[in-house]
């Protein structure tokens, strides 16, 4: 009995053993599988990479490359003309051909020239951020063309006010870069598409007064500085060429700086400067001196809204301007078609 109790034991482990050889014989096509699976997971991921950066790359070419901005401003005016509008229009008299460009402007327009350190007359902001629509598809089609987008803010118009031709007051208040970006888009879109009709410039922008009075929201506040500088032979105008990652007018050449105004409070805290002043100094600063501390400002808020003004070069343009040696002066009012502002 114990020989054959043996005998089936042996029998048994040989079994067993068998089924651990089957088993393992079983494990080694997965595991082929795997490792193949993982190589043509990598191949895909590195030929989707490659892929997606040359349409980035090309994308960003289009945008960037020269007659694409004035192609759009050349739609734009022959709009205006088309419609008999082109007097809407600003017409350069110092530079240029003087043909119009795309800039709602009126002529007989009054307004507060000088521009103060510590106050500003002419904007009254509340502080208030306000939402409006936001579109992820608009968005994606501008990061897919290179464009950095940023969770920052501008100034809005909320409303402005007018006593016969003269601007006595602009309200304004704080709104999310992303939904400035959707309406660019859309003022850009129906205007080079063939495909879509100028509805929004139809309703809201024939004429500087109408855009000015109009619903269309959100109407940014931007700022174009003619930076004059003090040479030995001579005064020199601050020229630069514009990132290619900006939504409006990638790699084009403008006047230096040219910014979306940004709220000057934090946490509730008004700065004791004014707002244009206190915009025009972060933006100087971030461009010629490329601090990029100040090019996310809104995404490192201090306590402090004049934390600015530690900085060396912020802290030696407020003595230029308290010695009366920087002086800002206000030269005109437009609403640009080509970037909704």
């Amino acid at each position: 009995m114990k020989k054959a109790h043996y005998y089936h034991d042996r029998r048994v482990a040989r079994l067993e053993c068998h089924n651990s050889a089957m088993t393992l014989d079983q494990w080694v096509p997965l595991i082929i599988g795997a490792i193949l699976g993982a190589i043509v997971a990598a191949w895909y991921a590195t030929i989707t990479r490659t892929v997606t950066r040359w349409a980035r790359r090309a994308a960003l070419r289009r945008r960037t490359k020269d007659g694409v901005a004035s192609s759009l401003s050349s739609k734009i005016v022959s709009y205006y003309r088309d419609r008999g509008l082109e007097s809407s229009l600003y017409r350069p008299q110092l530079v240029g051909s003087g043909a119009p460009v795309a800039l709602l402007h009126s002529g007989d327009l009054e307004f507060e020239k000088s521009v103060g350190i510590k106050s500003d007359s002419l904007f009254s902001c509340d502080h208030i951020l306000t939402k409006f629509p936001v579109s992820k598809r608009i968005l994606r089609w501008y990061r897919r063309g290179g464009a950095r987008l940023f969770d920052g803010e501008f100034m809005w118009l909320k409303s402005a006010h007018l006593e016969g031709h003269r601007l006595v007051g602009l309200d304004v208040g704080r709104v999310n870069f992303y939904s400035y970006a959707t309406l660019c888009f859309r003022l850009q879109r129906e205007i080079s598409s063939r495909w879509h009709a100028p509805k929004l410039h139809d309703r809201y922008l024939a004429t500087f007064n109408m855009a000015l009075a109009s619903d269309l929201r959100p109407q940014a506040v931007g700022c174009m500085v003619a930076t004059l500088l003090q040479g030995d032979d001579g005064l020199y105008v601050a020229v630069a060429r514009r990132s290619t990652e900006v939504v409006n007018g990638p790699g084009t050449r403008s006047l230096l700086p040219v910014f979306g105004m940004e709220c000057n409070a934090i946490g509730g805290r008004a700065t004791e400067y004014g707002l244009t002043f206190y915009n025009f100094v972060r933006e100087f600063c971030e461009e010629l001196f490329d601090l990029e501390e100040l090019v996310h400002m809104m995404a490192n808020r201090r306590v402090d809204p004049d934390w600015i003004f530690q900085l060396p070069s912020a802290s030696a343009v407020l003595h230029e301007a308290t010695a009366r040696r920087l002086r800002l002066r206000r030269t005109g009012f437009g609403l640009t078609r080509t970037t909704g502002s």
